[in-house]
């Protein structure tokens, strides 16, 4: 039996922001906590051992570095690569792909900030967390930003423009 899929531009859109949106509001409730436990006076936890905080630390850094840095190496890859394509599906998928990567990659490094924070206390790491959710917040899915990276033709953006035009049609078997 063929099965045909197809979604469009309305579903499209609401599917990638929701999920854009639950790696920003996941982060914000898991600061949110370690905020009730500092002032409930539980953390920082103060590890038996803080000679690993100053390593811990600039892990945190070397990480959010490295995951930001992937991040747009990797978006600009995938936009790149489908930019060559003269399909519009073939676009929107690398975009939705691409920009979910790069969020969680900066999701994993604010992650790894707020554990250090709350083992050993240091505001920096409230900081890098900061950053990361800013980012992501910054590189929320946009119909304009699909229009400008990859210089969509008039009829393209037309199709984007409208919230019931298919965007993808998936044929299963």
């Amino acid at each position: 039996m063929i099965q045909k899929n197809e979604v469009n531009c309305e579903t499209y859109f609401k599917n990638i922001r929701m999920i854009h949106g639950a790696f920003i509001v996941g982060l914000l409730n898991f600061g949110f906590v370690l905020a009730v436990l500092y002032f409930i006076d539980i953390i920082p936890l103060k590890a038996e051992d803080s000679s690993l905080a100053y390593p811990l630390m600039a892990g945190v850094f070397i990480f959010y570095g490295i995951a930001f840095f992937l991040g747009q190496v990797l978006f600009k890859r995938a936009v790149r690569k489908a930019s060559d394509s003269l399909r519009l599906a073939d676009k929107v998928i690398a975009y939705r792909d691409s920009k979910l990567l790069q969020t969680a990659l900066l999701e994993g490094a604010a992650l790894f900030a707020l554990t250090v924070y709350m083992l050993f206390g240091n505001i920096l790491m409230i900081l890098v967390a900061f950053l990361s959710v800013a980012y992501m917040v910054k590189s929320f899915p946009r119909k304009t930003e699909i229009i400008e990276i990859f210089k969509l033709a008039y009829n393209d953006q037309q199709k984007l423009n409208n919230p019931k035009s298919v965007l993808i049609e998936q044929v299963t078997v």
